[in-house]
């Protein structure tokens, strides 16, 4: 697990951090930046297989099959298992 989560802005790559990893993993969330006002969306994905988190970033809201592609930054672990009722639910 990491210590704290760092992720930018997809728009205009103002620079964020969560030190205290307020962001609960394996949840969609919308932002509106800080910086720039654009929306965008972010995913912190915790590994099954390694433990470790990686942060994921859209400029529009992604669709299952974008959620399905993702892998772990660290071990290479697909987080996607066919079948599994433990999808992320996206923002609607």
């Amino acid at each position: 697990m990491t210590t704290d989560l760092h992720f930018d802005c997809p728009h205009c790559n103002h620079q964020y951090v969560d030190d205290w990893e307020f962001l609960p993993a394996n949840e969609m969330h919308n932002f509106n930046c800080e910086s720039c006002k654009k929306p965008f969306w972010l995913q912190n994905k915790e590994c099954q297989a390694c433990t470790e988190e990686s942060v994921f970033v859209w400029t529009t809201q992604p669709i299952k099959t974008d959620t399905d592609a993702l892998i772990c930054g660290s071990c290479g672990t697909s987080y996607h298992q066919p079948g599994s009722d433990k999808d992320v639910d996206l923002a609607e």
